[in-house]
């Protein structure tokens, strides 16, 4: 039960501070606001909504997070969360490919990703454990302060009403492409 609330807290918290967050880099032209998502579920492809596609980085800890929804009404949507957070908070995150490894492996990033999807309030949540399924990567293509790009793919697992991990409920991301305007934001200096 403690494992499947972690990365529904995770989820609740990016969307809710990504409103909070303060955005650095306000000067920004017109030509970085242009975002581009894609990734395909189980074999289907998913269309996301360019008014609810966001990268940033977080300066105090360095990681970087880009969140993706189908929709704006949350009560009925399908959101993706990437993460990539360095392990050294003096560290940035660089072109390169990161792997998404178990939570006990010796690693200077932690790699995560989620999937979840809300119908009438109803959500089913999938996220990576590479300790029980192969877990997938995310690569960085180019990073720079205004803008990131790069692909993912990853297979999410969820947990049974037991508390137990269902492996056989896989959702299998592929395909994933991301081409976004790359925030810069604050957790301590909120204004």
């Amino acid at each position: 039960m403690i494992k499947s609330l972690l990365p529904i807290c995770i989820l609740i918290l990016a969307l809710c501070h990504s409103h909070q967050l303060l955005a650095q880099n306000q000067g920004e032209s017109e030509a970085n606001h242009h975002a581009v998502f894609h990734a395909v579920a189980n074999g289907q492809p998913l269309q996301f909504d360019q008014g609810v596609l966001q990268a940033y980085t977080v300066k105090e800890d360095g990681s970087v997070t880009i969140l993706a929804q189908t929709t704006a009404d949350i009560l009925n949507t399908t959101m993706i969360v990437l993460n990539i957070t360095p392990t050294d908070s003096k560290k940035k995150i660089k072109s390169g490919e990161y792997k998404i490894l178990p939570e006990d492996s010796d690693s200077k990033y932690l790699v995560r990703a989620e999937y979840a999807v809300n119908e009438n309030g109803n959500s089913s949540l999938w996220w990576t454990d590479a300790s029980q399924v192969k877990g997938g990567w995310i690569i960085i293509d180019e990073i720079t302060d205004s803008r990131i790009k790069g692909r993912f793919s990853f297979t999410g697992v969820t947990e049974k009403e037991d508390g137990g991990i269902d492996t056989n409920n896989l959702e299998k991301l592929t395909d994933g492409v991301f081409d976004l305007p790359l925030e810069i934001k604050s957790l301590l200096d909120p204004s």
